[in-house]
């Protein structure tokens, strides 16, 4: 029996009571795991499931080595406190499924683990746009962070800042922001205006989508959107 705490991504139904997790897990990174009855009437752990929340998983080890391991215990370790607030949860939805897109092959990091506890904390303070933080500041993790260089406008194909505009989601305020969260020491002390968030997070979607092979927009980035509306 192994013991793992990792942060919940997704669930998929299998059946009519089972479910495949996805995790991302301190102990091995990202895992895939088969659980059981969780949907089952009686079960009172389908709370467990939501995006972000951190769990402890019991992992059954008596099974063969090419099969999705199964679950044999989960119990909370911090659920997320939001559920009032649905920026918050518009916000928890699509951090969820961009990591989901982001980590299938991360394995297991403490400062990457730390990264997303810390965002969590945001998220719960209300702060609506730490995710536009997170992401920006996690193309370091990926090695695909830009190249900070006096230019006024950051070219996403290029990866680094230069003196002519690429497109109307890179100019010259939207690039101003890149830069400042990319050199802060603090960065989600950096205030974004609130009438340049989705802009901002469209350019990161492309910088992303220029730099990140088979990097796709995650499903709910139109519900994360409505947020600035």
């Amino acid at each position: 029996m192994e013991i793992c705490t990792g942060f919940m991504l997704s669930a998929i139904k299998y059946g009519e009571q089972d479910a495949v997790l996805n995790c991302f897990t301190k102990e091995q990174g990202f895992m895939s795991l088969f659980v059981k009855n969780i949907y089952a009437k009686k079960n009172k752990k389908k709370p467990y499931l939501s995006p972000l929340n951190e769990l402890y998983f019991k992992i059954n080890h008596q099974q063969k080595s090419n099969v999705l391991k199964t679950i044999s215990s989960v119990e909370p370790c911090w659920i997320l406190d939001c559920n009032e607030d649905f920026s918050a949860m518009s916000i928890v939805l699509f951090v969820a499924d961009f990591l989901n897109i982001i980590l299938k092959n991360e394995t297991p990091s403490d400062y990457l683990y730390e990264q997303i506890s810390e965002l969590r904390t945001k998220i719960e303070a209300k702060d609506h746009q730490c995710h536009l933080i997170f992401m920006i500041n996690f193309l370091k993790n990926l090695g695909a962070s830009p190249y900070i260089s006096e230019g006024d406008f950051l070219n996403p194909e290029e990866g680094r800042f230069t003196n002519a505009m690429y497109n109307k989601y890179f100019g010259a305020e939207i690039s101003r922001i890149w830069k400042g969260v990319l050199q802060s020491d603090m960065p989600y002390d950096f205030s974004i205006p609130s009438s340049e968030r989705r802009n901002l997070l469209e350019s990161i979607i492309i910088y992303y989508q220029h730099h990140i092979p088979n990097f796709r927009e995650p499903e709910s980035l139109d519900v994360v959107k409505q947020i600035f509306d």
